[in-house]
């Protein structure tokens, strides 16, 4: 009796799992060659579903974290990005991309989605022997100097050697494969960033300085694309006696994460902008082709809006400093000894008397 009742126990569970095997099946039925062998996606699950049954939870802590970030992996690569992979790239090819705007908009979009799902480029390779390998990798949008054309540089996102240069196309290779993203680790972050969706669009959850730092760069770059000025002449504006004064606008555009606020306001004063308007540029870019060089915003000015800022909100360089995880002297340092402070650190020391950067610097007036 027990027999028969387990038996058809099993038959109903076998026909749960082949009712969810065709609904699988219709999300991967092949379509305009991207999607994958409907095999390879149901192979991978039955694996992954294998190794969560051979799991032992009363193991100890190490083996089961190893073994469930190996199932997370796996997931995603197996399962997740063959599924996203064919909608992702038709997508894509839908998506404008003629004007350095559009391109630009284009790899904000790419690496928006990467980050939400927890993936990342599977970019072939040639190796110094000939060997193709995959490396997993996101895009980096680059203006070109000479003609002010939008580039893409695919860089590597493995752990111990991110950032590096893998190749620059002018077009994204078709079909973009995917895979999954390694996982982030370290102070101050999670292993990955998760999508946070607010009315009809999703952002990457980073923390306020990185999140400040990452809208810093876009604001930068559309304005020196609205501007219609090359990096040379901009740098001249900058700096007239620097003897490579393009190599300033290309660090600001491509290198510099945090860099000094005197230099982005130089550089807002380059193309027309305080830098007041500079960060409070919201959508871009604008045309800034008829503006006027303006006069920059000097450290005095910004020494007088920061002690302005400390003044109303009534804290203390020991309350200022448990924010930014400074000293007393850090803090004092970082109002008034420093010669050009980290843009990043002046953000968040507004953020800490209760400010906006720019709500602080509008207090130097």
């Amino acid at each position: 009796m027990k027999t028969e009742q387990q038996d058809r126990k099993n038959a109903a569970e076998e026909s749960q799992l082949d009712g969810g095997a065709d609904e699988l099946r219709k999300l991967v039925v092949p379509k305009d060659g991207f999607r994958k062998p409907v095999r390879e996606v149901l192979s991978a699950l039955v694996e992954i579903v294998d190794a969560c049954t051979s799991l032992d939870p009363d193991d100890s802590y190490a083996p089961v974290k190893s073994n469930v970030l190996m199932l997370h992996r796996d997931f995603r690569a197996k399962v997740l990005a063959p599924l996203l992979e064919p909608s992702f790239n038709e997508y894509l090819l839908s998506l404008p991309n003629d004007t350095p705007e559009e391109r630009i908009a284009v790899a904000d979009w790419l690496n928006r989605t990467l980050a939400e799902t927890a993936l990342c480029l599977n970019l072939a390779t040639e190796g110094e022997h000939g060997e193709v390998t995959r490396v997993p990798s996101v895009i980096k949008p680059k203006i070109n100097i000479v003609t002010k054309e939008v580039v893409y540089d695919f860089v590597s996102a493995t752990p111990g050697e991110r950032g590096r240069l893998i190749s620059t196309c002018e077009t994204f290779p078709s079909p973009l494969r995917l895979t999954a993203s390694p996982l982030r680790g370290g102070p101050g972050r999670t292993h990955i960033y998760e999508p946070v969706t607010g009315g009809d669009k999703s952002e990457m959850r980073l923390s306020a300085d990185e999140a400040f730092a990452f809208r810093l760069r876009k604001q930068i770059e559309w304005a020196y694309v609205a501007s219609g000025l090359t990096q040379l002449e901009i740098g001249r504006r900058m700096a007239p006696d620097a003897l490579n004064p393009h190599r300033i606008v290309h660090d600001l555009l491509h290198k510099d994460a945090e860099p000094g606020i005197l230099r982005v306001a130089r550089f807002a004063a380059a193309v027309g902008l305080s830098l007041v308007e500079l960060l409070e540029l919201s959508k871009g870019p604008v045309s800034l082709t008829d503006r006027r060089p303006k006069k920059a915003m000097s450290i005095d000015a910004l020494r007088v809006a920061m002690m302005e800022a400390k003044k109303r909100s009534g804290l203390t360089l020991e309350k200022i400093g448990e924010v930014l995880g400074l000293d007393p002297t850090g803090v004092s340092k970082l109002m008034n000894r420093s010669k050009d402070p980290n843009i990043v650190g002046v953000h968040r020391f507004a953020a800490a008397v209760g400010l906006s950067l720019p709500g602080l610097l509008k207090l130097s007036k």
